[in-house]
């Protein structure tokens, strides 16, 4: 599964119910999170290593983990307009009033 997270949707429903094994998909390829056992699809640690790799996989959770994830905000991908992280609600990284030469080199 460490490889091919998909291969997942060929595997025995005892095998699509453990959780290491599914774990291990999903954090390959979240969008396997699709094939894993209800029990797992409800599993918040399961859930979250899915959307490492696609914000997608959270259409595969379980309604009420998939509700509370986005009721936290979950995830947070900047959505106050504050794309530098500093804070202070603006793109810009250096200080000096524009966003788009915060990795310009020096002259």
């Amino acid at each position: 599964m460490q490889h091919d997270g998909y291969a997942l949707q060929f595997a025995a429903k005892a095998l699509r119910a453990d959780r290491d094994l599914v774990l291990a998909a999903v954090r390959q390829n979240g969008q396997s999170l699709q094939f894993a056992a209800k029990a797992l699809k409800a599993d918040r640690a399961v859930v979250e290593a899915a959307t490492w790799t696609t914000l997608f996989a959270l259409v595969h959770a379980a309604p009420g983990v998939r509700q509370a994830m986005l009721d936290e905000g979950y995830p947070k991908l900047w959505a106050d307009g504050d794309s530098d992280d500093d804070g202070d609600g603006d793109a810009d990284d250096d200080g000096d009033g524009d966003a788009g030469d915060a990795f310009a080199a020096n002259p």
